[in-house]
């Protein structure tokens, strides 16, 4: 089992139903739970996809190596996991200067970049850390373009 990924074009999804419903991904369903959907986002050529596990995995993929499906699938593994780990979480990054920011569950935080983490996929990327497991995803501070803030009234 590994964590699986899928690239698709909107093109088909333009009708936002059909009589049984619209489906962009199919889910497999395990013994122990069934798969869960991490991540959508847009990506365009020459960014990447960053991928951490619960047990301190991490990996960096071009988006080339994921394939465009036609319609609903299950993808392409983007990592393989050990045994009784999960993916955490997924970001697109869109060049060097971005990261995927995930926290231990002591408090340490782990920046993972295109540089250091890029590999290629269906492998079980660079381990983190021996002992312990990844706890979250830390999520960016949300900037709105073009915001000005009132000066201090005092």
């Amino acid at each position: 089992k590994g964590g699986m990924t899928s690239r698709f074009s909107l093109r088909a999804h333009r009708e936002p139903s059909t009589r049984s419903g619209r489906k962009f991904a199919r889910l497999g369903d395990y013994p122990k739970g069934g798969d869960e959907v991490v991540l959508v986002a847009p990506i365009d050529e020459e960014q990447h996809v960053a991928v951490a596990t619960v047990k301190g995995h991490a990996l960096a993929v071009e988006q080339s190596e994921i394939p465009l499906l036609g319609g609903p699938g299950k993808g392409v593994m983007l990592v393989k996991l050990h045994e009784g780990d999960s993916v955490l979480g997924a970001q697109v990054l869109m060049g060097s200067h971005e990261a995927l920011i995930v926290e231990k569950d002591g408090g340490t935080r782990f920046e993972l970049t295109i540089r250091k983490y890029a590999g290629t996929r269906a492998g079980y990327g660079a381990e983190l850390f021996k002992r312990g497991n990844l706890e979250r995803v830390v999520l960016p501070e949300i900037t709105l373009p073009g915001t000005i803030l009132a000066p201090d009234s005092n």
